[in-house]
């Protein structure tokens, strides 16, 4: 599964545009089941999840942390995770 998304935000005086801001995820699932006896499966998952995000706030160029401003010179959250199971299903 994939989702993108926009949004456009305003400022409520000026009605001045800001920048985008870009964020992007996936999101993969593969998984199996196989019958080792008649009462007895195993199932195996393997979940992959990536986060990539680009935000005009934290990436102002030109700009380094200046005195005690936040959100100057930090890097955008993006993140992979993997996920890997396995499970023994088991009926009587």
């Amino acid at each position: 599964m994939e989702t993108a998304g926009r949004n456009d935000v305003y400022a409520p005086l000026d009605s001045v545009a800001y920048p985008i801001l870009k964020s992007h995820l996936q999101q993969w699932t593969l998984y199996g089941n196989y019958r080792l006896r008649h009462n007895l499966d195993l199932r195996l998952r393997y979940m992959l999840e990536q986060y990539r995000e680009s935000d005009w706030g934290l990436h102002i160029d030109g700009m380094r942390g200046v005195g005690d401003l936040i959100l100057l010179d930090q890097n955008s959250p993006s993140y992979t995770a993997h996920l890997m199971a396995a499970t023994l299903l088991y009926r009587f």
